[in-house]
């Protein structure tokens, strides 16, 4: 996963990555940033991406702040620990099963 700006949160900046795994939970694409296909097939829509962004100042600026108001909507770290809370919950009450 190639990262442009990991914390865009932070910072209301873009987010640039691959189409796979967590990274497309994070990123809206086109609206919180953009993604690309994993592995080969991936490198022109990279370049074309980052060709996009680097020319739109704009709609980085606005990828960047709703990647910001998604962050703080899904992500801090009382979203993060409620959602490990309610896994373990289930963990366990499968257990007792």
């Amino acid at each position: 996963c190639l990262l442009f700006s990991c914390n865009f949160g932070v910072r209301y900046k873009y987010y640039q990555g691959t189409a796979a795994g967590g990274t497309m939970e994070i990123v809206v694409n086109g609206t919180t940033g953009l993604l690309h296909p994993v592995g080969k097939e991936g490198v022109t829509p990279l370049a074309k991406n980052i060709v996009k962004l680097a020319s739109h100042v704009e709609k980085r600026l606005t990828m960047g702040k709703k990647g910001y108001e998604r962050v703080k909507e899904r992500f801090l770290e009382h979203h993060m620990s409620q959602r490990i809370a309610l896994v373990l919950k289930e963990v366990l009450q499968k257990a007792r099963q």
